[in-house]
Protein backbone atom coordinates (compact mmCIF):
# COMPACT_ATOMS: atom_id res chain seq x y z
CA UNK A 1 0.00 0.00 0.00
CA UNK A 2 1.42 3.03 -0.77
CA UNK A 3 1.32 5.66 1.72
CA UNK A 4 3.67 8.23 0.17
CA UNK A 5 6.62 7.14 2.32
CA UNK A 6 9.88 8.59 1.43
CA UNK A 7 12.77 6.24 0.67
CA UNK A 8 14.44 6.35 3.98
CA UNK A 9 10.63 5.70 5.72
CA UNK A 10 10.20 2.55 3.46
CA UNK A 11 13.83 1.46 4.26
CA UNK A 12 13.27 2.22 8.27
CA UNK A 13 9.59 0.41 7.59
CA UNK A 14 11.36 -2.58 5.74
CA UNK A 15 14.64 -3.11 8.48
CA UNK A 16 16.74 -2.29 5.65
CA UNK A 17 19.69 -1.16 8.38
CA UNK A 18 22.61 -0.58 5.95
CA UNK A 19 19.71 1.35 2.92
CA UNK A 20 18.87 3.58 6.23
CA UNK A 21 22.65 3.91 6.99
CA UNK A 22 23.52 5.17 3.20
CA UNK A 23 20.22 7.38 3.09
CA UNK A 24 21.48 9.19 6.37
CA UNK A 25 25.26 9.15 4.71
CA UNK A 26 23.57 10.52 1.30
CA UNK A 27 22.05 13.12 3.10
CA UNK A 28 18.62 12.42 4.11
CA UNK A 29 17.08 13.54 6.74
CA UNK A 30 17.07 12.21 10.22
CA UNK A 31 13.57 13.40 11.02
CA UNK A 32 11.91 12.13 7.95
CA UNK A 33 8.17 11.76 8.83
CA UNK A 34 5.19 10.69 7.39
CA UNK A 35 1.36 11.43 7.83
CA UNK A 36 -0.04 9.79 10.69
CA UNK A 37 -3.55 9.68 9.63
CA UNK A 38 -1.99 6.68 6.79
CA UNK A 39 0.28 5.20 9.89
CA UNK A 40 -3.18 4.60 12.15
CA UNK A 41 -4.22 2.22 9.33
CA UNK A 42 -1.31 0.44 9.65
CA UNK A 43 0.01 -2.36 12.06
CA UNK A 44 2.13 0.31 13.66
CA UNK A 45 -0.58 2.97 14.38
CA UNK A 46 -3.12 0.76 15.68
CA UNK A 47 -2.27 1.45 19.64
CA UNK A 48 -3.28 5.03 18.73
CA UNK A 49 -6.75 4.25 18.50
CA UNK A 50 -7.16 2.32 21.60
CA UNK A 51 -5.28 5.16 23.65
CA UNK A 52 -7.08 8.12 22.21
CA UNK A 53 -10.31 6.66 20.36
CA UNK A 54 -10.31 8.59 16.99
CA UNK A 55 -8.32 9.02 13.79
CA UNK A 56 -5.26 11.35 14.18
CA UNK A 57 -5.87 14.72 11.81
CA UNK A 58 -3.54 15.72 8.57
CA UNK A 59 -0.87 17.91 10.87
CA UNK A 60 0.21 14.34 12.98
CA UNK A 61 3.04 12.95 12.05
CA UNK A 62 5.66 10.24 12.71
CA UNK A 63 8.91 10.44 12.47
CA UNK A 64 11.61 7.56 10.66
CA UNK A 65 12.73 7.66 15.20
CA UNK A 66 9.38 6.76 16.28
CA UNK A 67 8.87 3.82 12.94
CA UNK A 68 11.86 2.44 14.27
CA UNK A 69 11.64 2.43 18.11
CA UNK A 70 8.05 1.00 17.59
CA UNK A 71 9.37 -1.69 15.26
CA UNK A 72 12.13 -2.21 17.28
CA UNK A 73 15.23 -1.77 14.90
CA UNK A 74 18.18 -0.95 17.40
CA UNK A 75 20.50 -0.02 14.54
CA UNK A 76 18.01 1.37 13.08
CA UNK A 77 17.69 3.24 16.05
CA UNK A 78 21.33 3.69 16.54
CA UNK A 79 21.64 5.16 12.78
CA UNK A 80 19.15 8.32 13.54
CA UNK A 81 20.36 9.38 17.17
CA UNK A 82 23.84 9.69 15.29
CA UNK A 83 22.42 11.92 12.77
CA UNK A 84 20.76 14.17 15.07
CA UNK A 85 17.28 12.47 15.04
CA UNK A 86 14.61 14.13 17.48
CA UNK A 87 13.90 12.32 20.46
CA UNK A 88 10.73 14.78 21.23
CA UNK A 89 7.11 14.24 19.55
CA UNK A 90 6.30 15.57 15.87
CA UNK A 91 2.69 15.70 16.30
CA UNK A 92 1.30 19.01 18.63
CA UNK A 93 -2.17 16.88 19.43
CA UNK A 94 -1.33 13.44 21.07
CA UNK A 95 2.40 14.00 21.68
CA UNK A 96 3.51 10.73 21.66
CA UNK A 97 7.75 10.52 21.77
CA UNK A 98 9.77 7.52 20.62
CA UNK A 99 10.22 6.49 24.16
CA UNK A 100 6.39 5.95 24.41
CA UNK A 101 6.64 3.58 21.20
CA UNK A 102 9.54 1.99 22.60
CA UNK A 103 7.90 1.46 25.91
CA UNK A 104 4.59 0.02 24.52
CA UNK A 105 6.25 -2.37 22.33
CA UNK A 106 8.88 -3.67 25.16
CA UNK A 107 11.75 -2.57 23.56
CA UNK A 108 14.39 -2.54 26.50
CA UNK A 109 17.74 -2.11 24.03
CA UNK A 110 15.60 0.93 22.14
CA UNK A 111 14.29 2.79 25.81
CA UNK A 112 18.38 2.67 27.31
CA UNK A 113 19.97 3.89 24.02
CA UNK A 114 16.78 7.30 24.03
CA UNK A 115 17.51 7.60 27.80
CA UNK A 116 20.98 7.91 26.73
CA UNK A 117 20.42 10.69 24.55
CA UNK A 118 18.39 12.51 26.83
CA UNK A 119 14.99 11.08 26.41
CA UNK A 120 13.14 12.55 29.58
CA UNK A 121 11.39 8.94 30.98
CA UNK A 122 8.41 10.93 32.32
CA UNK A 123 7.35 12.52 29.23
CA UNK A 124 3.44 12.66 29.13
CA UNK A 125 1.85 12.84 26.10
CA UNK A 126 -1.75 14.73 25.30
CA UNK A 127 -3.66 11.95 27.78
CA UNK A 128 -0.91 12.35 30.40
CA UNK A 129 0.28 8.52 29.63
CA UNK A 130 3.69 8.46 30.51
CA UNK A 131 5.92 5.36 29.39
CA UNK A 132 5.55 3.93 32.44
CA UNK A 133 1.61 4.13 31.96
CA UNK A 134 2.11 2.43 28.49
CA UNK A 135 4.74 0.01 29.58
CA UNK A 136 2.10 -1.02 32.68
CA UNK A 137 -1.00 -1.26 30.86
CA UNK A 138 0.62 -3.46 28.13
CA UNK A 139 1.87 -6.09 30.83
CA UNK A 140 5.61 -5.12 29.75
CA UNK A 141 7.43 -6.22 33.19
CA UNK A 142 11.14 -5.83 32.24
CA UNK A 143 10.20 -2.01 30.74
CA UNK A 144 8.40 -1.29 33.96
CA UNK A 145 11.09 -2.63 35.81
CA UNK A 146 13.65 -1.12 33.76
CA UNK A 147 11.56 2.74 33.59
CA UNK A 148 11.65 2.55 37.67
CA UNK A 149 15.25 1.90 37.60
CA UNK A 150 15.67 4.66 35.46
CA UNK A 151 13.48 7.08 38.20
CA UNK A 152 10.43 7.21 36.64
CA UNK A 153 7.35 8.40 38.43
CA UNK A 154 5.85 5.55 39.96
CA UNK A 155 2.96 7.81 40.85
CA UNK A 156 2.41 9.86 37.97
CA UNK A 157 -1.19 9.58 36.62
CA UNK A 158 -2.88 9.86 33.21
CA UNK A 159 -6.26 10.53 32.01
CA UNK A 160 -7.54 7.41 31.78
CA UNK A 161 -10.77 7.97 32.69
CA UNK A 162 -10.13 8.78 36.40
CA UNK A 163 -6.60 10.01 36.45
CA UNK A 164 -5.25 6.69 37.04
CA UNK A 165 -1.40 5.27 38.02
CA UNK A 166 0.59 2.76 36.81
CA UNK A 167 -0.73 0.10 39.23
CA UNK A 168 -4.20 1.14 38.64
CA UNK A 169 -3.67 0.32 34.69
CA UNK A 170 -2.46 -2.85 35.56
CA UNK A 171 -5.38 -3.59 38.38
CA UNK A 172 -7.83 -2.71 35.41
CA UNK A 173 -6.04 -4.90 32.77
CA UNK A 174 -5.49 -7.54 35.05
CA UNK A 175 -1.73 -8.08 34.86
CA UNK A 176 -1.44 -10.05 37.66
CA UNK A 177 2.54 -9.97 37.43
CA UNK A 178 2.45 -6.07 36.62
CA UNK A 179 0.35 -5.50 39.74
CA UNK A 180 2.85 -7.97 41.88
CA UNK A 181 6.37 -5.62 39.99
CA UNK A 182 4.67 -2.41 41.09
CA UNK A 183 3.57 -3.81 44.79
CA UNK A 184 7.31 -4.80 45.04
CA UNK A 185 8.44 -0.96 44.26
CA UNK A 186 6.27 0.22 46.89
CA UNK A 187 3.46 1.77 44.24
CA UNK A 188 0.94 3.46 46.20
CA UNK A 189 -2.86 1.47 46.87
CA UNK A 190 -4.65 4.14 48.50
CA UNK A 191 -6.72 6.71 47.50
CA UNK A 192 -5.21 9.09 44.97
CA UNK A 193 -6.21 11.87 42.74
CA UNK A 194 -8.42 9.40 40.85
CA UNK A 195 -10.74 8.86 44.07
CA UNK A 196 -10.35 5.60 43.20
CA UNK A 197 -7.52 2.85 45.21
CA UNK A 198 -6.45 -0.33 43.18
CA UNK A 199 -8.80 -2.42 45.70
CA UNK A 200 -11.99 -0.54 44.18
CA UNK A 201 -10.93 -1.10 40.48
CA UNK A 202 -10.17 -4.60 41.21
CA UNK A 203 -14.00 -5.52 42.68
CA UNK A 204 -15.56 -3.39 40.32
CA UNK A 205 -13.82 -5.29 37.40
CA UNK A 206 -15.20 -8.62 39.68
CA UNK A 207 -11.63 -9.66 40.16
CA UNK A 208 -10.88 -11.54 43.25
CA UNK A 209 -7.88 -12.72 42.43
CA UNK A 210 -6.35 -8.92 42.27
CA UNK A 211 -8.40 -8.56 45.21
CA UNK A 212 -6.72 -10.61 47.36
CA UNK A 213 -3.04 -9.30 46.07
CA UNK A 214 -4.37 -6.17 47.24
CA UNK A 215 -5.17 -7.07 50.46
CA UNK A 216 -2.51 -9.30 51.24
CA UNK A 217 -0.24 -5.84 51.09
CA UNK A 218 -2.60 -4.11 53.37
CA UNK A 219 -5.21 -2.73 51.47
CA UNK A 220 -7.44 -0.90 53.01
CA UNK A 221 -11.23 -3.20 52.77
CA UNK A 222 -13.20 -0.20 54.12
CA UNK A 223 -11.42 3.14 52.49
CA UNK A 224 -13.54 5.18 50.32
CA UNK A 225 -14.00 6.64 47.02
CA UNK A 226 -15.13 10.42 46.56
CA UNK A 227 -18.75 8.91 46.38
CA UNK A 228 -18.57 7.34 49.85
CA UNK A 229 -18.04 3.50 48.57
CA UNK A 230 -15.91 1.23 50.08
CA UNK A 231 -14.84 -1.96 47.85
CA UNK A 232 -17.93 -3.82 49.10
CA UNK A 233 -20.16 -1.55 47.54
CA UNK A 234 -19.24 -2.84 43.71
CA UNK A 235 -20.14 -6.15 43.40
CA UNK A 236 -23.30 -5.09 45.59
CA UNK A 237 -24.38 -3.55 42.71
CA UNK A 238 -23.45 -5.58 40.34
CA UNK A 239 -24.82 -8.41 41.95
CA UNK A 240 -21.34 -10.35 42.34
CA UNK A 241 -22.33 -12.60 44.74
CA UNK A 242 -18.41 -13.79 44.85
CA UNK A 243 -16.94 -10.70 45.21
CA UNK A 244 -19.51 -9.79 48.25
CA UNK A 245 -18.43 -13.18 50.26
CA UNK A 246 -15.19 -12.27 49.75
CA UNK A 247 -14.79 -8.79 51.27
CA UNK A 248 -16.96 -9.65 53.90
CA UNK A 249 -14.49 -12.25 54.83
CA UNK A 250 -11.74 -9.37 54.58
CA UNK A 251 -13.74 -7.74 57.02
CA UNK A 252 -15.58 -5.68 55.39
CA UNK A 253 -17.90 -2.96 57.02
CA UNK A 254 -21.16 -4.31 55.84
CA UNK A 255 -23.30 -1.38 56.82
CA UNK A 256 -20.76 1.38 55.83
CA UNK A 257 -22.34 4.25 53.93
CA UNK A 258 -21.73 6.00 51.21
CA UNK A 259 -22.15 10.29 50.59
CA UNK A 260 -26.15 9.55 49.91
CA UNK A 261 -26.16 7.32 53.38
CA UNK A 262 -26.92 4.33 51.60
CA UNK A 263 -25.32 0.87 52.39
CA UNK A 264 -24.40 -2.24 50.01
CA UNK A 265 -27.93 -3.63 50.82
CA UNK A 266 -29.57 -0.50 49.26
CA UNK A 267 -27.88 -1.27 46.27
CA UNK A 268 -28.44 -4.92 46.08
CA UNK A 269 -32.39 -4.60 46.61
CA UNK A 270 -32.28 -1.62 44.34
CA UNK A 271 -31.04 -3.36 41.66
CA UNK A 272 -32.50 -6.92 42.16
CA UNK A 273 -29.57 -9.19 43.74
CA UNK A 274 -30.94 -11.52 45.89
CA UNK A 275 -28.63 -13.87 46.54
CA UNK A 276 -26.02 -10.95 47.18
CA UNK A 277 -28.41 -9.09 49.61
CA UNK A 278 -29.22 -12.37 51.34
CA UNK A 279 -25.36 -13.03 51.91
CA UNK A 280 -25.12 -9.14 53.29
CA UNK A 281 -28.32 -9.84 56.03
CA UNK A 282 -26.82 -12.61 56.77
CA UNK A 283 -23.92 -10.65 58.04
CA UNK A 284 -25.83 -8.65 60.12
CA UNK A 285 -26.57 -6.39 57.34
CA UNK A 286 -29.44 -3.63 58.97
CA UNK A 287 -32.56 -4.30 56.71
CA UNK A 288 -34.00 -0.56 58.21
CA UNK A 289 -31.22 1.30 57.28
CA UNK A 290 -32.10 4.58 56.11
CA UNK A 291 -30.14 6.59 53.87
CA UNK A 292 -30.32 10.38 53.46
CA UNK A 293 -33.41 10.77 51.77
CA UNK A 294 -34.73 8.14 54.61
CA UNK A 295 -35.49 5.78 51.89
CA UNK A 296 -34.70 1.76 53.28
CA UNK A 297 -33.78 -1.20 51.29
CA UNK A 298 -37.42 -2.41 51.36
CA UNK A 299 -38.88 1.19 49.66
CA UNK A 300 -35.59 0.93 47.00
CA UNK A 301 -36.71 -2.85 45.89
CA UNK A 302 -40.46 -1.09 45.52
CA UNK A 303 -39.35 1.45 43.58
CA UNK A 304 -37.36 -0.79 40.94
CA UNK A 305 -40.21 -3.33 41.51
CA UNK A 306 -38.47 -6.30 42.92
CA UNK A 307 -41.01 -8.80 44.93
CA UNK A 308 -38.38 -11.40 45.50
CA UNK A 309 -36.00 -8.69 47.66
CA UNK A 310 -38.97 -7.35 49.20
CA UNK A 311 -40.52 -10.44 50.30
CA UNK A 312 -36.82 -11.48 51.90
CA UNK A 313 -36.54 -8.22 53.58
CA UNK A 314 -39.96 -8.81 54.94
CA UNK A 315 -39.30 -11.59 55.89
CA UNK A 316 -36.12 -10.22 58.08
CA UNK A 317 -38.15 -7.82 59.90
CA UNK A 318 -38.16 -4.83 57.38
CA UNK A 319 -40.69 -2.41 58.45
CA UNK A 320 -43.35 -2.61 55.82
CA UNK A 321 -45.08 0.77 57.03
CA UNK A 322 -41.24 2.79 56.49
CA UNK A 323 -41.66 6.10 54.63
CA UNK A 324 -39.11 8.38 52.89
CA UNK A 325 -38.33 11.86 53.16
CA UNK A 326 -41.74 12.64 50.67
CA UNK A 327 -43.73 10.35 53.46
CA UNK A 328 -44.02 7.82 50.46
CA UNK A 329 -44.46 3.71 51.51
CA UNK A 330 -43.39 1.05 50.05
CA UNK A 331 -47.37 0.68 48.92
CA UNK A 332 -47.14 4.02 47.61
CA UNK A 333 -44.17 3.07 45.16
CA UNK A 334 -45.31 -0.33 43.98
CA UNK A 335 -48.79 1.31 43.42
CA UNK A 336 -47.37 4.83 41.62
CA UNK A 337 -45.35 1.59 38.99
CA UNK A 338 -48.66 -0.50 38.66
CA UNK A 339 -46.79 -3.80 40.11
CA UNK A 340 -50.24 -6.02 40.91
CA UNK A 341 -48.05 -8.86 42.56
CA UNK A 342 -46.27 -6.48 44.63
CA UNK A 343 -49.23 -4.55 45.89
CA UNK A 344 -51.14 -7.44 46.38
CA UNK A 345 -48.44 -9.03 48.64
CA UNK A 346 -47.72 -5.93 50.42
CA UNK A 347 -51.77 -6.09 51.33
CA UNK A 348 -51.48 -9.17 52.60
CA UNK A 349 -49.09 -8.56 55.03
CA UNK A 350 -51.48 -5.15 56.58
CA UNK A 351 -49.94 -2.27 54.87
CA UNK A 352 -51.57 0.65 55.49
CA UNK A 353 -54.10 0.98 52.17
CA UNK A 354 -54.81 4.16 53.31
CA UNK A 355 -51.09 5.80 53.97
CA UNK A 356 -50.84 9.73 53.17
CA UNK A 357 -47.86 10.80 51.78
CA UNK A 358 -46.21 14.05 52.27
CA UNK A 359 -48.73 15.44 49.84
CA UNK A 360 -51.53 13.87 51.60
CA UNK A 361 -51.53 11.05 48.36
CA UNK A 362 -52.52 7.33 48.86
CA UNK A 363 -51.59 4.27 47.25
CA UNK A 364 -54.83 4.63 45.20
CA UNK A 365 -54.03 8.13 44.23
CA UNK A 366 -50.96 7.02 42.85
CA UNK A 367 -52.05 3.70 41.22
CA UNK A 368 -55.26 6.01 39.06
CA UNK A 369 -52.82 8.61 37.95
CA UNK A 370 -50.78 6.22 36.95
CA UNK A 371 -53.41 4.62 35.00
CA UNK A 372 -52.80 1.33 36.69
CA UNK A 373 -56.14 -0.16 36.10
CA UNK A 374 -55.65 -3.51 38.19
CA UNK A 375 -54.22 -1.99 40.89
CA UNK A 376 -56.94 0.75 41.53
CA UNK A 377 -59.30 -1.93 41.37
CA UNK A 378 -57.65 -4.34 44.11
CA UNK A 379 -57.05 -1.10 46.43
CA UNK A 380 -60.61 -0.47 46.17
CA UNK A 381 -61.00 -4.04 46.76
CA UNK A 382 -58.71 -3.79 49.86
CA UNK A 383 -60.54 -1.09 51.54
CA UNK A 384 -59.27 1.46 49.80
CA UNK A 385 -60.68 5.30 50.63
CA UNK A 386 -61.84 6.70 46.69
CA UNK A 387 -62.62 10.13 48.48
CA UNK A 388 -59.39 10.72 50.46
CA UNK A 389 -58.52 14.66 50.87
CA UNK A 390 -56.93 14.36 48.18
CA UNK A 391 -59.13 12.65 45.59
CA UNK A 392 -57.89 10.66 42.15
CA UNK A 393 -60.46 11.44 40.16
CA UNK A 394 -59.21 15.14 39.38
CA UNK A 395 -56.42 14.40 37.84
CA UNK A 396 -57.57 11.04 36.57
CA UNK A 397 -60.56 12.87 34.46
CA UNK A 398 -57.66 15.41 33.21
CA UNK A 399 -55.26 12.97 31.90
CA UNK A 400 -58.11 11.36 29.93
CA UNK A 401 -58.15 7.73 31.95
CA UNK A 402 -61.19 6.73 30.79
CA UNK A 403 -61.04 2.96 32.22
CA UNK A 404 -60.44 4.28 35.94
CA UNK A 405 -63.19 6.85 35.89
CA UNK A 406 -65.59 4.23 35.32
CA UNK A 407 -63.89 2.12 38.11
CA UNK A 408 -63.26 5.79 40.37
CA UNK A 409 -67.23 6.64 39.84
CA UNK A 410 -68.63 2.94 40.11
CA UNK A 411 -67.16 3.05 43.37
CA UNK A 412 -68.82 5.91 44.70
CA UNK A 413 -65.75 8.80 43.88
CA UNK A 414 -67.07 12.04 44.84
CA UNK A 415 -68.15 13.20 40.92
CA UNK A 416 -67.90 17.13 42.55
CA UNK A 417 -64.56 16.44 44.31
CA UNK A 418 -62.11 19.42 43.34
CA UNK A 419 -58.43 19.80 42.77
CA UNK A 420 -55.97 21.88 44.75
CA UNK A 421 -56.75 24.25 42.26
CA UNK A 422 -60.28 23.77 42.93
CA UNK A 423 -60.68 22.57 39.48
CA UNK A 424 -63.77 20.02 39.25
CA UNK A 425 -63.27 16.72 36.88
CA UNK A 426 -65.77 18.39 35.01
CA UNK A 427 -63.90 21.42 34.12
CA UNK A 428 -60.46 19.37 33.43
CA UNK A 429 -62.27 16.84 31.22
CA UNK A 430 -63.71 19.67 29.29
CA UNK A 431 -60.60 21.49 29.20
CA UNK A 432 -58.45 19.29 27.95
CA UNK A 433 -61.22 17.74 24.77
CA UNK A 434 -61.86 14.29 27.40
CA UNK A 435 -65.72 14.17 25.27
CA UNK A 436 -66.37 10.55 26.86
CA UNK A 437 -65.57 11.47 30.17
CA UNK A 438 -67.55 14.29 30.42
CA UNK A 439 -70.26 11.91 29.14
CA UNK A 440 -69.25 9.72 32.05
CA UNK A 441 -69.53 12.31 34.99
CA UNK A 442 -72.27 14.43 34.09
CA UNK A 443 -74.38 11.09 33.63
CA UNK A 444 -72.85 10.28 37.49
CA UNK A 445 -74.61 13.83 38.32
CA UNK A 446 -71.28 16.54 38.38
CA UNK A 447 -73.17 19.68 38.26
CA UNK A 448 -73.02 21.86 35.05
CA UNK A 449 -73.06 24.99 36.57
CA UNK A 450 -70.68 24.49 38.99
CA UNK A 451 -67.89 26.98 38.31
CA UNK A 452 -63.99 27.56 38.76
CA UNK A 453 -63.02 31.33 38.71
CA UNK A 454 -66.47 32.15 37.55
CA UNK A 455 -66.28 29.74 34.80
CA UNK A 456 -68.72 26.78 34.08
CA UNK A 457 -68.06 24.02 32.04
CA UNK A 458 -69.71 25.53 29.22
CA UNK A 459 -67.38 28.45 29.26
CA UNK A 460 -64.47 27.00 29.38
CA UNK A 461 -65.52 24.28 26.42
CA UNK A 462 -66.44 27.48 23.63
CA UNK A 463 -63.55 29.41 25.29
CA UNK A 464 -60.66 26.13 24.28
CA UNK A 465 -62.72 25.29 21.07
CA UNK A 466 -63.92 21.69 22.05
CA UNK A 467 -66.91 21.69 19.66
CA UNK A 468 -68.08 18.17 21.04
CA UNK A 469 -68.33 18.66 24.46
CA UNK A 470 -70.04 22.01 23.48
CA UNK A 471 -73.00 20.56 21.41
CA UNK A 472 -73.37 17.90 24.48
CA UNK A 473 -73.47 20.84 27.29
CA UNK A 474 -76.20 22.75 25.61
CA UNK A 475 -78.13 19.26 24.71
CA UNK A 476 -77.71 18.27 28.89
CA UNK A 477 -79.67 22.29 29.31
CA UNK A 478 -76.36 23.59 30.77
CA UNK A 479 -76.81 27.79 30.98
CA UNK A 480 -76.13 29.06 27.43
CA UNK A 481 -75.71 32.68 28.92
CA UNK A 482 -73.65 31.92 31.59
CA UNK A 483 -70.93 34.36 32.76
CA UNK A 484 -67.25 34.59 33.69
CA UNK A 485 -65.89 37.41 35.78
CA UNK A 486 -65.23 40.10 32.96
CA UNK A 487 -68.88 38.98 31.73
CA UNK A 488 -67.69 37.07 29.35
CA UNK A 489 -70.54 34.42 27.91
CA UNK A 490 -70.06 31.38 25.69
CA UNK A 491 -71.13 33.26 22.67
CA UNK A 492 -68.66 35.69 23.25
CA UNK A 493 -65.97 33.13 23.56
CA UNK A 494 -66.87 31.63 20.54
CA UNK A 495 -67.32 35.26 18.84
CA UNK A 496 -63.72 35.06 19.11
CA UNK A 497 -62.56 32.46 18.27
CA UNK A 498 -64.84 32.29 15.06
CA UNK A 499 -66.24 29.13 15.37
CA UNK A 500 -68.96 29.40 13.70
CA UNK A 501 -70.67 26.31 14.08
CA UNK A 502 -70.86 26.78 17.71
CA UNK A 503 -72.20 29.99 17.45
CA UNK A 504 -75.04 28.63 15.78
CA UNK A 505 -75.60 26.05 17.78
CA UNK A 506 -75.55 28.67 20.44
CA UNK A 507 -77.65 30.71 19.07
CA UNK A 508 -79.86 27.80 18.68
CA UNK A 509 -79.92 27.40 22.03
CA UNK A 510 -81.15 31.10 22.62
CA UNK A 511 -77.87 32.52 23.25
CA UNK A 512 -78.21 36.30 24.02
CA UNK A 513 -76.16 37.69 21.35
CA UNK A 514 -76.61 41.42 23.32
CA UNK A 515 -75.04 40.93 26.25
CA UNK A 516 -71.94 42.76 26.93
CA UNK A 517 -69.03 42.14 28.65
CA UNK A 518 -67.41 44.68 31.30
CA UNK A 519 -65.68 46.30 27.80
CA UNK A 520 -69.38 47.38 26.89
CA UNK A 521 -68.28 44.37 23.64
CA UNK A 522 -71.42 42.51 22.66
CA UNK A 523 -70.18 38.82 20.85
CA UNK A 524 -71.65 40.91 17.48
CA UNK A 525 -69.07 43.53 18.50
CA UNK A 526 -65.88 41.33 18.77
CA UNK A 527 -66.73 39.09 15.78
CA UNK A 528 -66.77 43.01 13.89
CA UNK A 529 -63.38 44.14 15.93
CA UNK A 530 -61.85 40.72 14.49
CA UNK A 531 -63.03 40.44 11.37
CA UNK A 532 -65.00 37.40 11.64
CA UNK A 533 -67.73 38.18 8.99
CA UNK A 534 -69.53 35.05 8.85
CA UNK A 535 -69.69 35.23 12.56
CA UNK A 536 -71.12 38.70 12.09
CA UNK A 537 -73.37 37.81 9.51
CA UNK A 538 -75.01 34.82 11.55
CA UNK A 539 -75.51 36.62 14.85
CA UNK A 540 -77.24 39.87 12.46
CA UNK A 541 -79.20 37.08 10.04
CA UNK A 542 -80.19 35.85 14.28
CA UNK A 543 -81.10 39.60 15.49
CA UNK A 544 -83.05 40.23 12.47
CA UNK A 545 -84.96 36.74 12.13
CA UNK A 546 -86.33 37.76 15.74
CA UNK A 547 -87.06 41.28 15.28
CA UNK A 548 -89.56 40.35 12.46
CA UNK A 549 -91.24 38.12 14.82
Amino acid sequence: MNFNYTPLFLAVENVHSEVVQLLLDSGACANDSADLCNLVNSPYGAYLQHIYGSSPTLEERWSALHMACYKGHVDVVQSLLHKKADIEPLSSNTKVTPLHLAAIAGHNSIIELLLNHQANVDYADSMLYTPLHLAAQRNQGPTVELLLAKKANIEAVCNHAASFTAIQLSVLEGHEDGLRLLLSKNANIGLNKSNHTPLHIACSKESIHMAEILISHKADVNERNSAGWTPLFHPAFNGYLPGVEFLLKAKADVNSTDNKGETALHYASDNGHLSPLELLVSWKGDVNAQDKNKSTPLLKAAASGHLEVAQFLLSKNSDINSLDNTGKSALHLASYRGNLPFVEFLISLKADVNAQDNEQYTPLYRAAVGGHDEVVQFLISSKANVNETKHPLPPVAEAGKESIVRILLSNKADVLAKDPQLYSSLHLATKFGHDSIVRLLVESNAQLEDKIKDCSALLIACAYGRDTITHYLLECKADVNTHQQQNWTPLHFSSDRANIEIVLDLLAHNADPQIENEDQDTPLQIAKDRGHWHVVDAIENYLNANNNQ
